[in-house]
């Protein structure tokens, strides 16, 4: 059995176990997916377009912050 997941904050982010750390932009970013994930599931369930493409919208948004801090933290770690 594995230790639980320890959240701790650090410089810049925060780090999850020891060596995994996780910037705001990441955490910001996987929070805006999950958020357009379920507007986009929500719109169809009610038929509504213009929620399922502000979905989208958030998804992507989400996807190119998740990105940024992804490319920030193999910065960061060199």
């Amino acid at each position: 059995m594995s230790a639980p997941a320890i959240v701790r904050p650090v410089s810049g982010g925060f780090a999850i176990r020891k060596g995994i750390t996780m910037n705001r932009d990441r955490i910001i970013g996987s929070a805006k997916q999950v958020k357009g994930n379920i507007e986009q599931v929500t719109g169809r369930i009610f038929g509504d377009a213009k929620l399922t493409a502000e979905g989208k919208i958030d998804e992507s948004e989400g996807k190119l912050q998740n990105s940024i801090g992804s490319l920030k933290d193999s910065v960061k770690s060199e």
